[in-house]
């Protein structure tokens, strides 16, 4: 189970991993926007923590940056985010 506490620190630390890799592979947000359907104020509100994303959308990023979803995740709980009581292994991450 997930400690819903620590939520909002996951939620921002996985805007911000997807945003820095969007960053180190020198995307734009309109770019991204664009590859993902989006409008480019989606992208831009939701790196300036202002929207929370959907899943979908996080999915609609991630695939863009061709970056696995799962593994930003587990590196935003690695930073101090919401620490789940579930195995990499169970988790089906190993």
């Amino acid at each position: 189970m997930l400690n819903f506490d620590h939520l909002g620190v996951l939620s921002a630390a996985v805007i911000r991993l997807l945003r820095e890799e969007r960053e180190r592979q020198n995307i734009s947000g309109k770019e991204l926007a664009r590859c993902c359907g989006l409008n480019q104020s989606t992208i831009s509100l939701t790196d300036r923590g202002l929207r929370k994303p959907t899943l979908e959308t996080l999915l609609r990023m991630a695939d863009v940056l061709k970056v696995r979803l799962g593994d930003i995740l587990l590196q935003a709980e690695a930073e101090g985010g919401a620490k789940p009581k579930v195995s990499k292994k169970e988790a089906g991450t190993e």
